[in-house]
């Protein structure tokens, strides 16, 4: 009986001596990420208080959230430009940073909080080749908060292009999809009558479902119809591609197949991540790219829509060129010199520009 009366003890002692080093170890941790949130938030504040922070666990969490968050934000508007043909050192980064006053980190500690956002997958897009960062592709995560502004007079100068009876056919991407919201809005405002959309994209597929979903639009309505091409989801796009890796070809159904079956698009609009002299429009990756001349080569009138900032950027796959009957929509705003550059540029070929 002797013995059963100290197991219990002994047990009890097993468990308080485990409780105490759990709570030795989230005091560790704890004390490191107050550690680490007193130094993000010293360096990404105009203030030089440098207070002991004293916040509770949990705001200590949300803080370093949010300032993880800002400083991804500053550091992707700063890469955008440079692609894999001309990368930014990690070193020139920090100074453009310190230069814009986006942080005030040493470089020792900029390049543990960069490291820090790669490994956790926040700056998405982004690739480090050694000592060199670039953009590999705008993500869609981002790329929607980028130059909404732009894009949104974009939009609405693409929007103007189109009319009741056409065949539409809707890239993937940012720019598109609000021209794809303002069809919706034209539905819902019945300016718009007996449309056609052939897109590649899910995100726009959706929006225009749901605006006429709101209408009590049913199958087969006269008033409108959508094909959505088959394929494989790009995460990085959300565009729908054939790239034939992983399944038989037979299964796809691309622009190739749905445009010339509709008789052609009436407009086409596309969407590109660099506009290079003596190159072309290009994109990242070699599915989107067909899927880009396709939709290209069966629209009668094709237009590129972009922000100012892809202008004298390069990727890898290039999807069409200036000798090609192409109109440029873009919008002035970071990169306005650019837009000036290339519109004289354009004067020599068969692209034109149009500027929102």
């Amino acid at each position: 009986m002797e013995q059963l009366d100290i197991l219990p003890e002994t047990a009890s002692a097993i468990i308080s001596t485990i409780v105490a080093a759990l709570a030795a170890l989230a005091g560790l941790y704890l004390n490191k990420r107050f550690k680490f949130v007193r130094e993000l938030r010293r360096a990404l504040s105009d203030s030089d208080d440098h207070e002991t922070l004293r916040v509770s666990p949990e705001l200590a969490l949300t803080e370093t959230e949010r300032l993880l968050k800002t400083q991804a934000a500053t550091i992707l508007d700063v890469i955008r430009p440079y692609h894999r043909f001309a990368p930014i050192t990690v070193a020139d980064l920090h100074r453009r940073l310190v230069d814009l006053k986006k942080t005030s980190l040493s470089y020792d500690h900029f390049q543990t909080a960069l490291a820090v956002l790669l490994h956790q997958d926040r700056l998405p897009g982004i690739e480090r080749d050694g000592e060199h960062l670039f953009i590999h592709e705008e993500h869609i995560a981002w790329k929607r908060e980028v130059a909404t502004t732009e894009k949104r007079r974009i939009a609405k100068l693409a929007f103007s292009f189109i009319k009741s009876g056409d065949v539409v056919a809707l890239d993937a991407g940012t720019t598109t999809l609000k021209i794809a919201r303002l069809i919706a809005t034209g539905f819902r405002d019945r300016a718009l009558k007996k449309i056609t959309v052939v897109t590649s994209s899910f995100l726009i597929a959706d929006a225009l479902v749901t605006s006429c979903s709101e209408l009590g639009l049913e199958d087969h309505d006269p008033m409108f119809r959508l094909y959505i091409i088959g394929g494989r989801v790009r995460l990085n796009t959300m565009a729908i591609v054939d790239d034939n890796k992983n399944v038989d070809e037979s299964v796809f159904h691309d622009f190739d197949l749905v445009l010339p079956a509709l008789g052609g698009a009436d407009v086409g609009f596309v969407g590109t991540n660099g506009v290079l002299k003596d190159v072309g429009f290009t994109t990242a990756d070699l599915g989107e790219a067909r899927a880009k001349a396709s939709l290209i080569k069966h629209s009668k009138r094709r237009f590129i829509v972009c922000d100012d900032e892809k202008f004298g950027l390069r990727q890898a796959q290039v999807f069409a060129t200036f000798d090609e009957e192409i109109i440029v929509i873009t919008a002035e705003n970071r990169a306005g010199y650019a837009v000036r550059d290339y519109t004289n540029y354009f004067t020599a070929t068969k692209t034109g520009i149009l500027i929102a």
